[in-house]
């Protein structure tokens, strides 16, 4: 069952990656809107290659810096909607795709999909799309053993 396989763990990526057997060792890392919120978004993806095993991949969801993010992220969310706590996010911590892509050929990762994800109305629910104004999706590889 995959109920056998899965494990939770209160823990920071650093923390994990100390642990030993940890490093190499997962087939997908996933970092849902985290990285826009870090100190060293190079590092950060750095670490979570190196929680990848060889051939494994990492998935990034995050924020574009483009002035409809900051229109929906910052002011709709934040000080109109209240959906999230005004001063949540900072636009200038917002990560473009080709500064993440960049961030990820440095980690050792090889952008493999890119996708847009838009919200659908009424529903908070995200669909896939061509439009990454907003919110992405990045695919990420780690090379296989050689």
């Amino acid at each position: 069952l995959l109920s056998d396989r899965i494990r939770y763990q209160k823990t920071t990526l650093e923390q994990l990656l100390a642990t030993p057997g940890a490093a190499a060792s997962y087939d997908v890392v996933m970092a849902s809107e985290v990285i826009e919120h870090v100190k060293q978004p190079g590092q950060f993806l750095a670490d979570l290659a190196a929680a990848a095993a060889p051939g494994g991949h990492v998935l990034v969801t995050t924020l574009n810096r483009t002035p409809a993010a900051y229109g929906l992220a910052i002011l709709a969310a934040e000080y109109v909607l209240r959906l999230v706590p005004p001063g949540t996010h900072d636009w200038h911590k917002f990560i473009t795709p080709q500064e993440l892509a960049m961030m990820a050929a440095d980690a050792g990762l090889r952008l493999e999909l890119l996708a847009g994800m838009i919200l659908q109305p009424g529903t908070a629910q995200f669909s896939l799309g061509q439009d990454t104004s907003i919110n992405y999706a990045a695919l990420l590889s780690k090379p296989g053993a050689a």
